[in-house]
């Protein structure tokens, strides 16, 4: 997708990939390079907290508190928000939602947050209105019929 920055970055992934690739279609379009137009990046988590992407461990390696940290997550897709992040879903159940901030030179500055969905753990705040299964038609209509009774 892209995004609704000055250069018309292009970002996009493969299908099962923990990287995030870019095409600065403004730079290609000026110069015809498509090796200097274009990059990628792996999601690295700031694990060490000092705001800024530093050397990192893999996706399997313990943490390193003096390092970041690459996340080996497979995006399903690369959504750009127009605060400049670009947004992605993480595969498999019960997945996850990944939040890239590319910074000026996205392959060397990008930083990624990850967002779980708190599955199986029963102390974690929900909302039954907001279930799928509750937002039905059937389960409408049986509420509504109950409600008259």
């Amino acid at each position: 997708m892209f995004a609704e920055d000055a250069n018309n970055t292009l970002w996009m992934n493969g299908y099962g990939s923990p990287l995030l690739g870019f095409i600065n279609t403004k730079m290609y379009l000026e110069t015809g390079d498509e090796v200097k137009s274009q990059g990628w990046t792996g999601l690295i988590l700031d694990t060490n907290g000092n705001g800024k992407r530093d050397a990192f461990v893999g996706p399997t390696a313990p943490v390193d508190p003096k390092k970041d940290t690459q996340l080996g997550d497979a995006l399903y897709m690369a959504a750009p928000a127009p605060d400049g992040s670009v947004w992605g879903t993480v595969l498999g159940f019960p997945g996850a939602v990944v939040r890239v901030v590319p910074g000026d030179n996205p392959t060397e500055t990008a930083l990624a947050e990850k967002y779980e969905v708190p599955w199986g753990d029963s102390k974690a705040p929900r909302s039954e209105e907001h279930t799928s299964e509750l937002q039905s038609l059937a389960y409408l209509v049986c509420r509504l019929l109950l409600e008259k009774k």
